[in-house]
């Protein structure tokens, strides 16, 4: 699987609650992949995708590096958290998906799994066979879970 196998996964699971738009923007550098508005209640938030195969070997080491954030990505994405604006990084390793808020941009190329594990634990860390639509609801509709 890779980060566009992982949006066709995606998408179907979004589109009965979200008016979906993905973006294809090589204009605006580091606008975020998916723009999401709630059917029912307006709210919007945008997602940055990212995948990963596997862990790496050592807790430590960033699962994200290579093929994490680019810096207009980090920019955009601090710039319009701090303002506010709902945005949430998706990011899937293996068989388990976090959603990480936008306010860790800066950090989230540098997590390794402990980080990413721990700081997801108690918010947004999810196995793919949960009922993990209602979390992400909740990140776009209800009280914001911060890591």
């Amino acid at each position: 699987m890779n980060e566009k196998e992982f949006w066709h996964w995606l998408q179907p699971k979004l589109a009965e609650q979200f008016f979906i738009q993905r973006i294809e923007n090589m204009v605006g550098a580091g606008v975020p992949d998916v723009h999401l508005c709630h059917r029912r209640t307006g709210k919007e938030v945008w997602l940055e995708l990212k995948y990963a195969a596997d862990w790496p070997v050592h807790d430590a080491t960033p699962v994200f590096s290579k093929r994490g954030l680019r810096p207009e990505q980090i920019s955009w994405i601090s710039a319009r958290s701090r303002a506010g604006m709902r945005i949430l990084i998706v990011a899937r390793v293996r068989r388990e998906l976090f959603l990480v808020l936008g306010h860790h941009a800066a950090v989230f190329n540098e997590w390794g799994r402990d980080r990413l594990t721990q700081g997801c634990e108690n918010a947004f860390k999810l196995p793919l066979n949960a009922e993990w639509n209602s979390t992400l609801n909740s990140a776009v509709l209800g009280p914001v879970y911060y890591i």
